[in-house]
């Protein structure tokens, strides 16, 4: 009997430069409270554990379910780990998500206000802003808009610090930012949620179905990849997803 191998690391689904992601919460991932961190060279660490009462949204018969937020105070907590801390080296944040909410500022990545990195969307205007420290760049388009969306943050090494946010594969707004981001030692990570000091915290109202931070800036051709390599683009393309797994499964079993 051979091991099948998971969808998500088949050719047709597997992600871009696996050995630079340090951080991968997959809708297939997250089971009993858990969301546990698919990231090969961390598997070990970087898990999130689900706080105040996360719920569940079926999006296929046949994959998990992802998590549901409903604005109040659901999110994950991902204890402190060195791997999820970036000075002033590349890093990338990447997530597919589903909100309509514009009532209010909601977290969908955070980590230290004031002085590490946060990925949010704004109030009334539903963009997402990508935030180091205390300088960001928000987006053109409206990713609130009851859609799903495919968002990735970049920013770029020495000694440009290019800040790049892709939505839906394409560029959508480019700026700068060379400040340090140093979160305390000890301060998790968050997601699903924004907490900003002395005024509250901002919840995020929707479903988020993928997070990923790599360790270094994606490029185009990359960003390009990952929005084609997921269940999800298949099935917005009136392509069940699950065929294609079979298809492959099919394809990678060896002969006997």
């Amino acid at each position: 009997m051979h091991a099948t191998t998971p969808w998500y690391l088949l050719p047709q689904f597997r992600p871009a430069r696996l050995q630079d992601c340090v951080f991968w919460l997959e809708a297939d991932s997250f089971n009993g409270g858990i969301w546990r961190n698919l990231a090969p060279n961390y598997s070990y660490t970087n898990h999130g554990t689900a706080n105040g009462g996360v719920g569940l949204n079926t999006w296929h018969p046949k994959y998990s379910p992802c998590p549901r937020f409903y604005g109040e105070d659901e999110h994950f907590r991902v204890s402190y780990h060195p791997s999820l801390d970036f000075w002033y080296e590349p890093f990338s944040i990447e997530v597919v998500m589903k909100t309509a909410y514009k009532a209010n500022y909601q977290g969908i990545v955070f980590h230290y206000h004031g002085k590490g990195y946060v990925l949010l969307t704004l109030k009334d205007t539903g963009k997402v802003k990508f935030t180091i420290t205390t300088s960001g760049v928000e987006s053109n388009s409206v990713v609130c808009d009851g859609e799903l969306h495919h968002i990735i943050a970049t920013r770029g090494p020495a000694p440009d610090y290019d800040v790049k946010i892709y939505i839906d594969r394409e560029l959508d707004a480019t700026g700068t930012n060379d400040q340090r981001a140093t979160p305390n030692y000890d301060v998790d990570v968050g997601i699903g949620m924004y907490i900003e000091p002395n005024f509250g915290n901002y919840p995020f109202h929707g479903l988020i179905y993928l997070v990923r931070i790599y360790k270094d800036a994606l490029t185009p051709a990359e960003v390009h990849h990952n929005f084609t390599h997921h269940p999800l683009y298949y099935l917005q393309r009136g392509i069940d997803p699950y065929e294609v797994f079979t298809a492959a499964t099919a394809a990678a079993a060896p002969s006997i």
